[in-house]
Parts: structure tokens; sequence; C-alpha cells
């Protein structure tokens, strides 16, 4: 946050009007004595403003710190982080000035999703040197890179729960894999990710294939309309080309992408806003955007990593879901269905309770298919009859 200014020096007066001198004209009077006269009056309604003016700040102030001690007494409805030790509350995102916002490098926090006074879950977040959450396990043949939000960084679960972990864990771990997801990310964080290249530059293993975990709310964080995401990279259609998108800065400005993360801390607030945002399905537009994003992804992966980008997609049957779907597969992309791993009549007791997120039996269940479809189809390194020690783990299609 940016260092309050215009603040007083203590001990410095405002001057108050300059001397008339005698005989000059004024709005108020002709000679020297009435001007003195009006003057008096002038400064006495200026103080009567400026008491007003002081009343009102007093009583905003007052109002905000009682919201602040209601809050801090009742408890914040939402997720808190905190030392795992001690107990006491740690910073854990920081801002970033390409995507918004992010995690802080070499941290283990405590995450506590609390509802009503309820505890919906409890897990330890670690994130490494790089700022992407830990993923343990993985063997030197090669490795993975996944995409996506909060269903993809693990929200709720432990390390070793999350979609990357168990897949690493589903090809016996004989790779690794880095998780680039992050909570309330969407497709733009993940294109203006490729297009800095802090994929690219991280020192990494040969990089065998990308996953990239979609939601059909994704479309509506693209553009623009996610209340946490403030200061998030903002995309805009290209007509020049069918498939052009062009970068447009910031979807705020600095200080009202902070005045706006502020009301965020609010919780009556912060429910109203996420109602509103998830009450009101994409259009058209948002849909061409999201899907734009992930091609925009798949080229990028393709020059930079050498690799293919998978697209594992939340479906939802909706009319423009389907659209969606039959875009990117039009295009050449690789894209399987959830609801063809788990159907979706299975979603709910699927999910933490009273939360939505996906628990670590989907996880695992998603990331079983994914590894058996691969191993299916090619030479997976370090298998005991592979035909090649450094084979490439992604099918034909995905190329």
């Amino acid at each position: 946050m940016g260092k309050q200014g215009g603040a007083m020096r203590p001990g410095r007066q405002n001057p108050g009007p300059a001397a008339v001198p005698r005989g000059m004209r004024t709005p108020y009077g002709s000679d020297a004595g009435t001007t003195a006269s009006s003057s008096g009056r002038g400064a006495t309604l200026l103080r009567r403003i400026l008491v007003r003016v002081g009343l009102v700040v007093l009583g905003i102030g007052g109002a905000a710190a009682t919201i602040a001690l209601v809050v801090v007494l009742r408890g914040d409805d939402g997720v808190v982080y905190v030392d795992p030790v001690d107990g006491r509350r740690v910073p854990y995102f920081r801002r970033d000035r390409e995507l918004g916002y992010a995690a802080l490098p070499d941290r283990m926090v405590r995450a506590r999703r609390i509802d009503g006074g309820k505890v919906i879950y409890d897990a330890i977040y670690r994130t490494g040197p790089d700022g992407l959450r830990v993923v343990p396990g993985g063997g030197n043949f090669g490795e993975f890179v996944f995409f996506g939000c909060s269903f993809t960084v693990g929200d709720g679960v432990e390390d070793e729960e999350t979609l990357p972990a168990a897949f690493v864990a589903a090809l016996g771990g004989r790779v690794g894999a880095r998780n680039f997801g992050f909570h309330g990310y969407g497709p733009h964080q993940m294109v203006r990710l490729l297009e800095t290249r802090r994929v690219a530059s991280l020192p990494r293993r040969p990089v065998l294939g990308a996953f990239y975990q979609s939601l059909p709310n994704h479309a509506g964080r693209a553009g623009g309309r996610s209340p946490w995401d403030t200061g998030g990279p903002r995309y805009v259609l290209d007509d020049r080309a069918p498939s052009r998108i062009s970068y447009a800065g910031p979807f705020h400005t600095f200080w009202l992408a902070e005045a706006l993360r502020a009301t965020n801390k609010v919780p009556p607030i912060r429910k109203l806003r996420e109602r509103i945002f998830f009450a009101n399905p994409s259009d058209a537009t948002e849909y061409e955007l999201h899907a734009r994003l992930t091609l925009r992804a798949a080229t990028l992966v393709r020059e930079q990593l050498g690799a293919s980008l998978s697209v594992v997609h939340w479906d939802d049957g909706s009319a423009q879901d389907e659209r969606f779907v039959a875009r990117l597969q039009d295009a050449g992309l690789d894209l399987v269905r959830v609801s063809s791993i788990i159907p979706r009549i299975r979603w709910p007791e699927l999910s933490i309770p009273n939360d939505g997120h996906p628990t670590p039996e989907a996880y695992a269940l998603i990331a079983g298919t994914l590894a058996a479809r691969l191993e299916r189809l090619v030479d997976v390194p370090g298998r005991a009859d592979s035909h090649s020690a450094d084979g490439d783990l992604l099918p034909t299609t995905m190329k």
C-alpha cells in the first residue's frame, strides 16, 4: 500500500487571508474598516465550515473503526493465513505489477477457511523460492507445468494432495511438476506469465507437457469482473485476426485497484460483490476472449517450452460452454472434459463441504485418468518396458 501523504506538519498554522491595503475596493466594501469587519465574518464562516467538515470526517472515521472492530470481534468469515507454529496472522499474498497479485516466496502458512464461526478447511501451504506452491516428489526425467486457479494451486488441501502432486504420484514419481496456478487466477494470468517469460526463465528440467485447468467462470475473470482481481492483466479482442488479442495494461489504475481491493476486507461487502459476480453468467464476448487467451497460451507453450498445452475443463453442459469447448477443439487443441472422468452428479460429493473446491479424491481421479491416458499412448520415461530414456510423454495429437 502506498504511503499516505498530505498530512499537515505539527505546529503549522493556516496563515489566513492577507491584509488588504487601505482604500482598495473589495467585494465586501471600499475602506479598511469595512474590509476588516468582512474579513472577521469570513473567518468565522470558514471556521464553522471547517468544524462541520471535521465532524463529518470524524463520523466517517468512527463508522470505519466500528466496522473494523465488529470484523475483528466476530472473526473473518473467509480464508485466514496464520503461522503454523504460533497461530499469528502472516502475509501470504504480494502485489504483482504484471499479474495483479501472487504468492510470497519461501512461505509456509496455515490456511483456514471459516464460515459462521465454523472451520471449513485447515491446510498447510508451502511456496518455494520461485513463489510457486511446492509439488513434493518427482524424478529427473522431466517435468510438467500446470496453470489455473484455486483448483490448480489447491485450495483447502495439503501440498501432496493438489492436482499437480497427484499427477506426479500417478506417474510413479518419475517426473516432476511446477504449479503455476494461484487463487482466483484466470487465463489472462496464464498468458501474462508466458508473455513475460516467467515460465521459460526459471531453472527447470525438460518440459514434457503443460496442462491448463479451466472453469466456465474463467471467462468472466478474463473480462475483468472478478471482485478480487482488481489489478490483473487486461486483454481485449483484436478483430484484425480471428484469434488475436491485445494486452491493454491492468484492469484498473493502481489507486483504484487498491481502493476496490480494500473493500474486500469487509466480509459483507466481499460476499455481496462475489454474489453479484457469480450471479451474472458470461456473454459470448467473454467466452471468445477466454478461448483466444487459451489458444494464445498454447502457442507460447509450444514456442517457449517446446511442449504442448492440454486443457482440463470443468464443463458445465451449458450451451455457451459447449460452444467454448467446440471452439478449442476446432482449433486443434487437446481438451479433456472433467465430466468424462467424474460424472457431474458426483461433483458435490467430491467437493469440500460449504466451499466447492475439489477434494483430494477428486484430484486423484483426474490425475490418474490423465496419467493413464498418456501411458496408453506413448512410452513413459523410467518405465521398465520403455524404449526411450527421455521420450515425450505427450501423444502426437497433443503436439
